[in-house]
């Protein structure tokens, strides 16, 4: 403290501009340090701020109250903490073992501004995200029966600003998103990458936007259907139909679901969702629209309506991810909920896995094909195909 006021229990800190500046954006390590012995002087009673332009104005103690400003200790999700330039300076400068000595500081700020996983905000909005996906052509080749999933991304931001299950769920032999961010040591890997600590010279700004990202990339992300690729596939298999009915068995993280409405928002939606966390978010996304029916079960405890023109899911993929909620489908539960799909549902698609169709292959009438990029990690293959099967 600058200064104490014993007869008045006040505590007075000064804060100069450059030591202390009001957004916490473009800082440097220096910079780093200070904000997080700033973040600790929150719990003292009594504390008055003043900035150094405001010294000269304060003529009496209740002016203390007029300038005392309380700094903004809040982090905005794609806020520059550091930028990028600032880590390419300092590899130039120092060298890349110099600058990895700071990661236990940019962790320590980290756990210190933002200790619990972020809420992803998004800029998108409901009528852009209909407006893009109905202007998109359908990008499928009628020759080798492949969808394009290298295609938009709109509404991801969207759906993914809602399903905070889908940050919980995970591949079965890594962890969630919101467990790798509590993980001192896969963070501390996801800084040095992100930073410019790495084979490939890639760095990029110090960010909570950023850092997500790196989580992203280390494949902590389970995968996520695109609303552009489910709305190109229902308008190529319900044609010209006016207000279709379809059913989602796995209805998932809302996908399908928005794909869907955003061509055919007259036409019924009915979706199936065993894990009560995401069940409840897709009842939240549901609000924006008419004509949606939701069940949270399994689907063998399904007892709604099976009438429909399609039947069109992406059925989690058999000891690969586990959900929110610890669920892992078993084995027999998979083969189970492909035999209730294929004896008991009309014109039905089933996206999945070649090597989960391999392990446990049923009979269907036609072959589909769903073209991803894979990471780019990846230096020998620089495609992938998931099947769509038509039962």
């Amino acid at each position: 403290m600058d200064f104490y006021l014993p007869e008045e229990n006040r505590y007075i800190e000064i804060d100069g501009e450059y030591w202390h500046p009001l957004n916490k954006e473009n800082l440097n390590f220096q910079l780093i340090s200070g904000f997080i012995s700033e973040k600790k002087k929150e719990k003292i009673n009594g504390l008055y701020r003043i900035r150094e332009n405001d010294i000269g104005k304060i003529k009496s103690l209740n002016d203390l109250d007029l300038f005392s400003i309380q700094p903004n200790m809040n982090i905005e999700y794609y806020q520059k903490i550091i930028s990028k330039s600032y880590f390419e300076n300092y590899i130039k400068l120092h060298g890349k073992e110099k600058l990895e000595s700071y990661v236990w500081l940019l962790l320590k700020f980290i756990k210190t501004f933002q200790p619990n996983f972020p809420d992803i905000p998004t800029t998108e909005s409901l009528d852009n995200i209909r407006d893009i996906i109905n202007k998109n052509k359908i990008s499928f080749n009628e020759n080798t029966k492949v969808f394009s999933n290298v295609t938009s991304n709109i509404g991801i931001s969207y759906l993914k600003s809602i399903f905070k299950s889908y940050w919980k769920s995970r591949y079965i032999q890594n962890v969630s998103p919101v467990e790798a961010w509590n993980d001192e040591n896969i963070m501390k890997d996801i800084i040095k990458y992100r930073i410019g600590i790495n084979n490939t010279n890639e760095i990029f700004d110090f960010s909570l936007h950023q850092l997500v990202r790196g989580i992203s990339a280390r494949r902590c992300c389970i995968s996520f259907f695109k609303p552009q690729v489910a709305a190109n596939i229902y308008r190529y298999f319900l044609s010209d139909k006016i207000n279709p009915i379809v059913i989602d068995p796995c209805a998932g993280f809302g996908g399908r679901l928005l794909g869907f409405k955003c061509v055919y928002p007259n036409g019924k939606y009915i979706g199936i969702e065993p894990t009560i966390e995401t069940y409840n978010e897709l009842k939240k996304l549901s609000e924006n629209f008419t004509n949606v029916e939701l069940y949270n079960c399994k689907l063998e405890d399904y007892k709604g309506s099976k009438d429909c023109d399609l039947t069109f899911t992406s059925i989690p993929y058999y000891n690969v991810e586990i959900y929110s909620n610890g669920y892992n489908m078993t084995e027999n539960e998979w083969k189970n909920m492909v035999n209730i799909l294929t004896n008991n549902y009309k014109n039905v698609l089933i996206n999945i896995s070649q090597k989960s169709y391999d392990i446990h292959p049923f009979n269907y009438t036609e072959k589909y094909y769903l073209e991803s990029n894979t990471s780019h990690f990846d230096k020998i293959n620089n495609k992938k195909l998931e099947l769509i099967l038509k039962v």
